[in-house]
């Protein structure tokens, strides 16, 4: 068994694992009026420093970034699904109106899964 400890400044709030085997954590420092990033481990390079909502957030083989509503996980809330493409500075709005959003992952096929209430829902975007 081996350890890494890595020790940030800031407070992370979440650990995702990308479809290309990568780790990352979301970090944020309110004090700074910093939203979320979403940082690689170990190398700590920054993936993107404007993550919106980023309690739900999903990363596919190509490095399209998906993130939802911090409020998503709430029954009767309607989120909004969120893509920042590769190689893109913004992210923009792909999916409103999604109820009862708990989850999201991605496939091997890098589709978008999300869990919406008691259903699976499979999005597919062109590359």
């Amino acid at each position: 068994m081996s350890l890494l400890h890595f020790h940030f400044t800031t407070s992370i709030n979440y650990l995702i694992g990308s479809a290309d085997g990568r780790i990352y954590v979301t970090d944020s420092c309110p004090a700074a009026g910093r939203v979320s990033r979403l940082v690689s481990v170990p190398d700590l390079s920054v993936l993107t420093d404007q993550l919106p909502n980023s309690s739900l957030v999903a990363i596919d083989s190509r490095g399209n970034v998906y993130s939802a509503s911090a409020d998503a996980r709430r029954d009767g809330v309607k989120s909004t699904l969120y893509r920042k493409a590769a190689g893109q500075t913004q992210f923009v709005p792909v999916a409103s109106n999604v109820r009862a959003l708990r989850a999201l992952a991605v496939g091997p096929d890098d589709a978008l899964y999300l869990k919406s209430g008691h259903a699976i829902v499979k999005i597919t975007f062109n590359p």
